[in-house]
């Protein structure tokens, strides 16, 4: 059986098979770009240029996007689910810190400011939240962060309101965090999808049930990530609120794969 030796980022691994190459590019160790070598062969080529393993393994790297996260491996599980978000972070942590940056001015205005504060984020609330998922879901498609998108549906009041509600009622359910787990999709449906928020509800109780537990695990996870961004202050904050908006925005990828 032939042996593959892999090189990436200056590390050497192999030999290995060709069934532990398949498992190694489904978990996302090796990509198009990683360097691959075996006997016959005069140098180390990327797979992507070795005929031999980009055709053997086409069904699996058609399956990846452009960063390498597999949207259809069907794994909620915690680890799979925060390298699949450091992977997309690390290429648009910038954009994505910049939206978390807009959440944590929201949260001190709330801190100093009780009153203002909290009917500023009731009203907007939903919106921004609606405008994460038209920001980010096009990166985690392959394109870039659209941070313009944010605020692109100010001007429909009457939507926007009835999102403020609809974010405000799902927030208090989220105390529960199994309700929050089943009705939190309602915004990605709503930027990816155009639903009616109402309607979206619904669909998102269908995404969600099939992988309930694994959801409100993350629910929880994301709760800590916030906490702990927020013991750094304002910087702290926009880091860890950007990188769970991009969690988030991944796990609704999965569940509901682009058409």
């Amino acid at each position: 059986m032939k042996q593959w030796f892999i090189s990436e980022a200056g590390k050497q691994t192999g030999p290995v098979s060709a069934s532990d190459i398949r498992t190694m590019i489904h978990q996302g160790v090796i990509s198009r770009t990683t360097l691959v070598w075996s006997e016959g062969m005069p140098e180390w080529k990327p797979a992507s240029d070795v005929p031999e393993v980009i055709s053997e393994y086409a069904d699996i790297f058609a399956r990846k996007t452009p960063l390498n996260i597999d949207l259809t491996d069907d794994d909620f599980s915690i680890p799979t689910v925060l390298r699949q978000s450091a992977e997309l972070y690390k290429t648009h942590w910038l954009n994505l810190s910049v939206i978390g940056f807009v959440y944590t001015v929201l949260m001190v205005l709330n801190y100093f400011f009780p009153l203002v504060g909290s009917l500023i984020g009731l009203l907007l609330g939903g919106l921004l939240w609606v405008g994460s998922f038209k920001a980010v879901l096009p990166a985690v498609d392959g394109g870039d962060v659209k941070v313009d998108r944010l605020f692109t549906d100010i001007a429909r009041f009457e939507k926007w309101l009835m999102w403020a509600l609809i974010s405000l009622i799902v927030s208090l359910l989220g105390i529960l965090i199994l309700p929050l787990a089943l009705l939190g999709f309602w915004a990605p449906l709503v930027a990816d999808r155009r639903m009616d928020a109402f309607a979206a509800l619904g669909e998102s109780v269908s995404l969600a049930q099939k992988h309930l537990v694994a959801i409100a695990l993350l629910v929880v996870v994301s709760a800590v990530i916030v906490f702990l961004g927020a013991l750094v202050l304002v910087v702290g904050s926009a880091f860890a609120t950007g990188f769970v908006i991009g969690l988030w925005a991944i796990v609704y990828r999965k569940l509901s794969p682009k058409v």
